[in-house]
């Protein structure tokens, strides 16, 4: 059947086109291109780089290194899905008249980078390297290749691995949570949204029931450990810091990072010293981070005074009459330096095994445990506990022995 005409003049134009003058593809084509290209460069600098703990195939990119700085998937498989930034990337564009002058793609880059780590706290960082050292462990362990993402099938046997190891629920559910990061920030896919894999943490939840057998400080153990501290601490001074930390990490519902130095915070982000202020009868205490708290909105706190030897008024009192006019954490030596989680706990410790008490089952959050405890003895009601000790849930409820 003969073509029509219109189109036997088409075919001839198309015969007759200079080759160096092809039809060039449409403006929403080129639009589309540009911005898959962009996606690709912003995903470029999420990539974390190699963890320290684990060698894993090859070396992370030095244009990475500085990100988050905690474990990242191989990087054979890091380069099938993402690249370096190009030095030609459109997020800088041009400004139009009459508006600032552009951002150089080093500065929003850099920026990008501090954004993303921000997002992040700091123990969860630390949560996500052990969890990626561990995944990659096993898999090497197992002799199953260090694909990215991984497949469904890596990650069911590492979760029965955890569970024939006898690892908690809470430390399974922290390590897949760390494969889904990264797996989301890198290659913008979820490997274990998966049915299986919620189902194989369900199972490991409800046969893995790890019972708390830490101990509460309640009052009554706190009026019998205050005095011991003149005994178990060296100088008066260090007495007196004691007694006003233990006896307001009693009273306040403290959680131990709020007012020690630990691995997952810095001296900057406790209770400070001008965050607290001694009024008549009563201690007004501000605490600006804490675990529910990473945007730093803060909670203001009052703290009465009490009867006994476990007084958190008088204690602070005296605690601050010996204490210089440092700034920095409220909490500190008499060098300077701030009280750490480890000689809180130390110094616990000492106390409860001189008056003959086990303390292989007190830590630091006996005191917010025996605190909770307290309260609800006393016929607190629920809300108030829950209010005191900031928690967010029904959390609390397990707290109260």
């Amino acid at each position: 059947m003969p073509r029509p005409k219109k189109q036997l003049k088409r075919a001839a134009a198309r015969d007759t086109q200079d080759p160096g003058q092809a039809r060039r593809p449409g403006r929403r084509r080129a639009q589309r291109q540009q911005t898959n290209n962009n996606e690709q460069d912003v995903q470029a600098q999420l990539a974390p780089p190699q963890p320290q703990a684990v060698q894993l195939p090859q070396a992370a990119p030095q244009h990475q290194a500085a990100l988050l700085q905690q474990a990242a998937p191989p990087q054979q498989a890091q380069d099938q899905a993402v690249g370096s930034l190009s030095s030609s990337s459109t997020l800088c564009r041009p400004s139009s008249a009459g508006h600032s002058s552009p951002i150089p793609d080093i500065t929003l880059t850099s920026h990008i980078q501090s954004l993303f780590n921000a997002s992040v706290a700091v123990n969860t960082r630390q949560t996500h390297t052990a969890g990626i050292n561990s995944f990659e462990t096993f898999r090497r362990s197992h002799n199953l290749p260090s694909l990215w993402p991984p497949l469904d099938t890596h990650i069911t046997r590492f979760i029965a691995y955890l569970s024939l190891s006898g690892y908690k629920y809470s430390t399974a559910q922290s390590y897949i949570a760390a494969i889904s990061f990264y797996s989301r920030a890198i290659y913008n896919v979820d490997p274990t949204n998966h049915f299986i894999i919620r189902k194989l943490l369900q199972g490991m939840q409800r046969t893995t029931l790890h019972k708390d057998t830490r101990l509460p400080i309640t009052l009554q153990l706190l009026n019998k450990i205050i005095p011991t501290l003149q005994t178990v601490c060296n100088t008066i001074y260090e007495t007196k810091l004691f007694t006003a930390a233990f006896t307001l990490a009693f009273h306040a519902l403290l959680r131990i990072g709020e007012f020690t130095v630990s691995k997952g915070n810095t001296p900057a982000t406790i209770i400070q010293f001008h965050d607290i202020t001694m009024q008549q009868t009563n201690i007004q205490l501000t605490i600006c981070h804490s675990k529910t708290d990473q945007l730093g909105v803060g909670a203001n706190l009052q703290i009465p005074a009490s009867n006994g030897v476990a007084c958190p008024f008088a204690a602070m009192h005296a605690y601050l009459h010996m204490r210089t006019s440092q700034t920095g954490p409220l909490f500190i030596h008499f060098e300077g330096q701030p009280l750490t989680r480890y000689q809180f706990i130390t110094i616990l410790k000492r106390c409860l095994n001189a008056i003959g008490v086990d303390s292989s089952n007190y830590n630091s959050h006996s005191f917010r445990i025996g605190a909770a405890t307290t309260l609800a003895i006393q016929g607190v009601h629920s809300d108030v506990i829950q209010e005191s000790g900031r928690w967010l849930s029904n959390a609390f409820r397990t707290y109260i022995r």
